[in-house]
């Protein structure tokens, strides 16, 4: 038996250091902050405010800029151009992103709505969310389980989403007869259908990544866990 040892980097830390992609770690956090700044800021002190419409007109630019960075500049990217411009990687990008962008807002609203129109306290609002936790893991679980077996996720996708999506009329249905278990019951089948999509997504990205960086030793089923 032959053991295959990597190969080991013994060059000075100093070297290493100088491999570190700092200025685009800089930019894409500048957007990001810049980004997350300017919504914040228009949501408390309006859109018309200078403080609230430079940040965001700048953060275009920012993001230009770092795509340009990790394109042509930075001699290791940690966002390759070949990776962030992926088609396979663009699809799952996107559905992950308006995905948790919906669930987030459905959570902050109906959080909202449990103590303002419902007026129940904080706590007796998070007791609410308790169910859809477990929904949400147990969907994360099964949806990985399907996974493993199968080594299929694009139908599991549509249906996490159609899933998700169906769960939304109890819950606005709920909403509007201002019952929170009724609500409660459509969240927790919003959270089981999203975190199905959010497990599936995330599959797709390692498994599109390590096939856009010429990894052909893959293994067709993704782990669970």
């Amino acid at each position: 038996m032959v053991l295959h040892l990597p190969h080991t980097d013994h060059s000075h830390w100093s070297a290493k250091f100088l491999r570190i992609d700092f200025v685009g770690a800089f930019t894409l956090v500048s957007a990001v902050f810049l980004l997350l700044f300017g919504l914040d800021n228009g949501s408390n002190e309006g859109w018309g405010q200078k403080i609230t419409y430079i940040p965001l007109a700048l953060v275009p630019l920012l993001f230009s800029v770092f795509v340009l960075v990790e394109a042509k500049v930075a001699k290791e990217p940690f966002a390759p151009g070949h990776v962030i411009f992926h088609p396979p990687l663009l699809a799952a990008y996107g559905a992950n992103f308006f995905g948790v962008a919906g669930q987030l807002g459905v959570l902050f609203f109906i959080a909202l709505f449990f103590q303002a129109a419902l007026g129940l306290s904080a706590t007796s609002s998070g007791l609410i969310f308790i169910p859809s936790t477990i929904f949400g893991l147990s969907g994360s679980l099964g949806g990985g389980l399907f996974m493993r077996r199968t080594g299929k996720y694009y139908w599991l996708t549509l249906t996490g989403y159609s899933v998700a999506l169906l769960g939304c009329v109890p819950m606005v249905l709920g909403a509007g007869q201002r019952s929170a278990i009724i609500t409660g019951m459509g969240l927790a089948v919003v959270a089981f259908g999203s975190s199905i999509c959010k497990k599936n997504m995330f599959s797709k990205l390692i498994h599109s990544n390590q096939i856009a960086n010429g990894d052909n030793q893959l293994s067709p089923r993704p782990s669970s866990l």
